[in-house]
């Protein structure tokens, strides 16, 4: 009674009744009873299950498909999610795309790098070039017969590149001893340039000792020339007094002179009177004769 109850009466599907030619059959997706129309025995499922990995379950009907609404069901999932991949993929695409496109954007602006690297860094370049202006001329015009080709590959320019960085190297090494050389130079210099400054300050302060000497030596070339002139002004002062005094000597010689003369002419006329009155005493009293 109880297994009669427990045997299925229809398909879950399409509700047609089973019969002994018409044994129902398990889906093994949903596990619906199905009848032989309804389940498809040779569906792979495109997930990769293959209807012999389907399981059988004890004491049930056969479950070697799935039923018509599970492929259905499935195929319209496997339909999305493929739609959803193929447009993950689209954009992933688009995404590679542009991201391609700024590369090449890229490797060209590295490439255009590259070749003025090599062109400015290269052994034959301006930058190394020595010589007179007309090898330099020379060289110059074998430079442009040997110019850069831009279209080479990268690989090429890399490599031209990586020689030319070791050329920069090299003269990068030269001119760091030549600097250190002139370092070493300019270091002599500075001494030297330390000694004559040192010479040239001795030499500043004597000049301000001469300087200040010659001050002073005009200072008193300025007082002895006011000295001068002042002993040129006494000594015309002096002769101008002697000159006078000559003057008055001879004015008062000369007054002296006659006054004298007077004076001798006045005591040669008393004399005579005192000799003649003389006379006339001895004339009256010959004890008064001579």
């Amino acid at each position: 009674m109880v297994a009669r109850m427990r045997e299925p009466q229809g398909c879950g599907v399409c509700a047609a009744a089973f019969t002994l030619l018409s044994r129902p059959r398990i889906c093994r997706q949903c596990k619906r009873n199905c009848c032989a129309n309804c389940v498809d025995t040779n569906y792979f499922s495109p997930r990769g299950v293959s209807p012999a990995k389907g399981k059988k379950h004890s004491g049930q009907a056969d479950s070697t498909g799935l039923c018509v609404d599970c492929v259905v069901a499935e195929a319209t999932s496997h339909s999305i999610s493929v739609q959803e991949d193929l447009d993950r993929t689209e954009e992933i695409n688009r995404g590679l795309k542009h991201e391609l496109k700024r590369q090449l954007v890229a490797m060209e602006k590295f490439r255009g790098f590259l070749v003025e690297f090599c062109d400015a860094f290269a052994p034959e370049s301006a930058l190394f070039q020595e010589g007179d202006k007309a090898e330099n001329n020379g060289e110059q015009e074998s430079d442009s017969d040997k110019k850069l080709d831009p279209t080479q590959p990268i690989a090429n320019l890399v490599a031209r590149g990586q020689d030319s960085l070791q050329n920069l190297y090299a003269r990068v090494r030269r001119l760091r001893s030549e600097l250190d050389a002139a370092n070493s130079d300019g270091n002599g210099l500075k001494l030297a340039l330390a000694e004559t400054k040192a010479q040239l300050e001795a030499v500043a302060s004597e000049r301000d000792s001469l300087q200040a000497s010659l001050y002073q030596i005009n200072e008193s070339l300025l007082r002895l020339e006011a000295e001068r002139q002042q002993v040129a002004d006494l000594r015309r002062d002096y002769e101008a007094l002697r000159a006078r005094c000559s003057k008055m000597e001879q004015a008062h010689n000369e007054r002296t002179s006659r006054r004298d003369t007077n004076l001798l002419l006045q005591r040669g006329s008393a004399r005579e009177e005192q000799a003649e009155n003389w006379r006339w005493f001895a004339v009256c009293c010959p004890r008064f004769a001579f």
